[in-house]
């Protein structure tokens, strides 16, 4: 008998709505756990656990509230989740009262995700002002560096000469 007539194929989001309200554990990448009763998961895979719990090696590290774990193929991150954001708010009605509450809110979820922007960010807009301009010179990503304090230090220099200057004029034939 082969490994695959083993086991029984269930639809996975038959099986992810059921298990909505069950304590789970989610494992990442680098061995992190977090353990946590499931609130919400869609379609991409992010998770949201209830009184979440990050687990190192078998030890309790942190105790969070609600814990929002972006599924992705490529990494996975852990965002501890404020009140109630990403996350509609339950809406009562009367479509809802009947079925399956989880369900309803699992469609409800993935019709939430949906309708958040697909793609890159659009690409961030030109300073116009003479501030912005310095910032995205000498502050913003790679341009990062030691040149605003020493305009700093000139600038300093140069209005405290410009304060004196009266003074030392004033003295320059007593010499």
């Amino acid at each position: 008998m082969s490994e695959e007539n083993q086991f029984e194929k269930t639809n996975p989001s038959k099986f992810l709505s059921d298990i909505i309200g069950s304590s789970v554990a989610v494992k990442l990448h680098n061995g992190v756990e977090y353990k946590g009763n499931l609130q919400t998961i869609d379609g991409f895979m992010n998770v949201v656990l209830d009184d979440g719990k990050e687990t190192i090696n078998g030890k309790v590290t942190k105790t969070y509230g609600d814990v929002f774990i972006r599924g992705n193929n490529k990494m996975s991150f852990v965002i501890r989740r404020q009140l109630s954001t990403l996350i509609p708010p339950k809406i009562a009605s009367a479509k809802n009262l009947g079925s399956n509450p989880n369900a309803k809110r699992m469609a409800e979820v993935v019709k939430f995700y949906n309708k958040l922007p697909q793609g890159p960010a659009p690409a961030a807009k030109k300073p116009t002002g003479l501030i912005g301009r310095y910032r995205a010179a000498y502050f913003d990503g790679d341009n990062a560096s030691g040149k605003p304090l020493i305009h700093l230090a000139i600038a300093v220099i140069l209005f405290g000469y410009s304060l004196e200057y009266p003074h030392l004029k004033a003295h320059q034939g007593e010499h």
